[in-house]
C-alpha cells in the first residue's frame, strides 16, 4: 500500500528523527513501512497569514494489517509538533487519531 501524506514542515524532523532533512531521505517506521521525503515546496511562507507549507511524504510498503500501528505512530509523532492539519492524498484531515486511521484505510493507492 502506498500513501501520500502532506505534512507541516516542522513535523519532518520528528518523523525522520533527524536534525536535518533532505529530499529523498527514507526511514523505516512502525508497521514495517517506509517513509520517503518528497520535494520541498517552492512557495514562500506567508508570515502575515501564518500559512505553513506542506511537504509531501510518501509511505510505502504499508500492509493493510499494519495500518493501525502506522497510524497510531504517525498521530503520536505529529502530536509532538502541535500539528493542526495533515493531508492524506490531498484531503485535509483534522488532528485526530481515528480520523487519520480512517483516512489512511479508505484512501490508499496500491
Amino acid at each position: 500500500m502506498k500513501i501520500e501524506l502532506d505534512c507541516p514542515f516542522d513535523s519532518l524532523f520528528l518523523l525522520f528523527e533527524s536534525k536535518s532533512v533532505s529530499t529523498g531521505m527514507t526511514k523505516k517506521v512502525p508497521g514495517d513501512a517506509f517513509i520517503t521525503l518528497g520535494n520541498f515546496p517552492v512557495q514562500q511562507r506567508n508570515i502575515q497569514n501564518a500559512v505553513e507549507p506542506f511537504v509531501r511524504v510518501i509511505v510505502s510498503d504499508l500492509h493493510e494489517i499494519s495500518v493501525g500501528i502506522f497510524s497510531a505512530w504517525l498521530y503520536e509523532t505529529l502530536k509532538k509538533s502541535k500539528f493542526q492539519r495533515l493531508k492524506v492524498h490531498g484531503k485535509e484531515i483534522p488532528n485526530s487519531k481515528d480520523k487519520i486511521l480512517n483516512a489512511i484505510k479508505n484512501n490508499n493507492t496500491n
